[in-house]
């Protein structure tokens, strides 16, 4: 599936944290808070607008432990068998997360750009699973309470993962 959004009010995007499945009481305000995972805010400057993208960066709640973590609700990777399972499972799952300015990009933070075009998210799943002994070094790595900035120098290295924040500014005419 492609899902293409365009806004023409990029500030008053929304970004959830989980699917909406109707019939839920939950509601929305019509500004974004605070409390959303990402934000987004676009200003304009004459010839040039500046849009930052802010994502929500939960420190370590637990960095005292300098024991690796090995989460409980992961599947074990050590076992052929569940990584078998899994490779074929999400075989040709990718995800694509991007951002397209309408203009030139002039300036910005951001580490995927092409064009204008800046790559926020990127996974290819059989690439990220092809290489078992990272991914199982990297399952030792992280675990719950991790922010964006701890989770972020462990995928450098990681084919097949492109993950950028959580603070990209992008200038643009």
């Amino acid at each position: 599936m492609k899902a293409i959004f365009a806004f023409d009010d990029i500030n008053k995007v929304q970004v959830s944290e989980g699917p909406s499945m109707g019939g839920g009481s939950r509601t929305r305000s019509a500004e974004p808070t605070s409390s959303d995972p990402v934000r987004f805010k676009l200003t304009r400057s004459g010839g040039t607008s500046t849009l930052s993208i802010n994502f929500i960066d939960v420190p370590i709640s637990d960095k005292a432990s300098a024991e690796p973590r090995q989460p409980s609700d992961m599947p074990d990777l050590t076992n052929p068998m569940i990584m078998n399972m899994i490779k074929t499972m999400f075989n040709g799952f990718k995800v694509n997360i991007g951002l397209e300015v309408d203009g030139k990009i002039v300036k910005t933070n951001a580490e995927y750009v092409t064009g204008p075009r800046i790559t926020l998210l990127e996974l290819d799943v059989a690439s990220v699973l092809a290489d078992e002994a990272k991914l199982k070094a990297l399952q030792g790595k992280l675990g719950p309470g991790m922010s964006l900035s701890d989770v972020k120098p462990y995928l450098k290295d990681i084919k097949g993962i492109k993950v950028d924040g959580p603070a990209i500014t992008v200038q643009f005419r």
